[in-house]
């Protein structure tokens, strides 16, 4: 389920551009989702991020602002059934070119024991 929500990121990013509504994004994750076996979201797959830590534009349906260059979005796809599921969250700038990951950690699953 990581590497489906992964993927998930990977595509929701890749569609995160200038000019985007969010709502394309949103049904573009569910429809790669739902073609995989998991269900859609019904949360916010992503939000803006600025003096608090949830701002618009909201990647809901119902979200009518435009992505602008500048803008800091966090993408947090969840694969999930209904008895487990997969979730990443990592924060993007918007660039006049597309979206680029500001975090440098790599994207794998970290396993500590204590």
């Amino acid at each position: 389920m990581w590497d489906v929500a992964l993927e998930a990121q990977k595509l929701a990013a890749s569609l995160t551009k200038p000019g985007a509504r969010p709502g394309d994004i949103l049904r573009a994750n569910n429809d790669f989702l739902v073609s995989d076996g998991y269900q859609p979201e019904g949360r916010i797959l992503a939000h803006g991020q600025g003096y608090d830590l949830v701002e618009r534009p909201a990647f809901r349906e119902e979200e009518d602002r435009l992505l602008q260059a500048n803008m800091v979005v966090a993408l947090h796809p969840i694969a999930f059934t209904d008895s487990a599921y997969g979730f990443c969250c990592d924060d993007f700038l918007i660039t006049g070119r597309g979206s680029e990951r500001m975090l440098k950690t790599p994207q794998e699953v970290f396993v500590t024991v204590c």
